[in-house]
């Protein structure tokens, strides 16, 4: 997943790079090989494809330190890699926010902003290391701004949810706030790459059948200009739940559109949280299924209201509120204490949270 634009990537990548100084980094490249691959920090890169199993040349033999994992569970190498042990101590992040729960993995190097403390055991079966912040940082959207005026009528929501976020409770939930809406709307689906091959057109008609097809539009993969000028053109977003965006939340401040987001307990439905927060969005984050319908009401009915919001975007200093990269040196001091205190570390009874300073 090393390559610009893809999501892993955008969040890791400023962490990464506050290593590259005084640790020498190597690339095992997983997966399909790829021309693209960003290979600029890495003193040497490897590949390992799974159907290759039997061959290790790629990690063994070596002098590892630490094995780190931009994402476990994006593909199938990662995790089988994972459930290896092919360094001293292995640690991972939210490239793919979701525990191992049982693998060999140690550490989760997580955000003190996005975790819910006293439920680490519950959520992680790694050691939790909390940094300051939310435990991700984004690369700026490499797009200029069209300035496109969205219609009058319909409402045009923008519900940026790759295939695998879309699920028959929220689009009910969609449905709702469209039948109680007195303006018209259409929600306009981006499902990204899951539309590939067979995906489109089931996914498409299953939408249709719970929104109504007048009230939806589900675009094929687009390219990421194609994307980003689209969701220009909407008047307002939704995120999904209880799988929740990063990426595609920072796409939309940055297009100043705001977005209506249902939270919940862990770091992938409160990464909305924290952007809401430095965005000054906090009035669209909503704690229940009723709360987000009403809001989605709001901003669909509520045109003066809308546009207030979107004028208060227009003013926020996104390169220092949300693009900012000050909290990437927590990730390196939550690298340096992990090398330097692990066997005592491992010795530990417990299992609370390290905290970063």
């Amino acid at each position: 997943m090393w390559f610009p634009r893809q999501s892993v990537y955008r969040t890791q990548h400023p962490f990464l790079s506050t290593l590259r100084h005084d640790y020498e980094l190597h690339l095992i490249h997983l997966g399909q090989e790829r021309a693209n691959i960003d290979t600029a920090m890495f003193a040497s890169v490897a590949h390992f494809k799974i159907q290759n199993a039997s061959d290790f040349s790629a990690f063994s033999p070596n002098d590892f330190d630490i094995a780190y994992f931009p994402d476990i569970g994006m593909n199938i190498e990662s995790i089988f890699l994972a459930n290896l042990r092919i360094a001293p101590i292995q640690i991972t992040n939210y490239g793919h926010p979701v525990s191992t729960f049982g693998s060999e993995v140690d550490y989760w190097i997580g955000g003190q902003i996005t975790e819910v403390e006293d439920r680490h055991r519950e959520h992680y079966s790694e050691r939790l290391v909390l940094i300051p912040g939310s435990g991700q940082l984004p690369v700026p959207p490499d797009y200029v701004l069209q300035h496109v005026s969205a219609p009058p009528s319909p409402v045009l929501v923008n519900c940026s949810w790759t295939g695998q976020k879309i699920n028959y409770e929220t689009l009910s939930l969609l449905r709702r706030a469209a039948d109680r809406a007195e303006t018209p709307v259409v929600f306009r689906f981006f499902p990204g790459g899951s539309v590939l091959s067979n995906g489109y057109l089931p996914l498409k008609a299953d939408i249709e059948e719970i929104l109504g097809a007048d009230r939806c539009v589900v675009f094929r993969d687009l390219d990421y200009k194609n994307y980003m000028q689209a969701m220009e053109s909407g008047h307002f977003g939704v995120d999904s739940f209880p799988f929740g965006g990063c990426n595609a939340l920072i796409d939309q401040y940055y297009l100043r559109k705001p977005i209506a987001c249902l939270t919940g307990d862990r770091f992938y439905n409160r990464a909305s949280i924290w952007l809401a927060e430095k965005a000054g969005m906090e009035e669209c984050l909503c704690a229940t299924p009723a709360a987000w319908v009403d809001k989605i009401v709001q901003l669909i009915d509520d045109a003066a209201y809308r546009h207030r919001l979107v004028k208060r975007l227009r003013v926020v200093d996104l390169e220092e509120r949300i693009l900012a990269t000050d909290d990437a040196a927590g990730f390196k001091k939550a690298i340096d204490h992990i090398l330097a205190n692990h066997d005592a570390l491992k010795a530990e009874r417990g299992r609370a949270p390290i905290r970063i300073g």
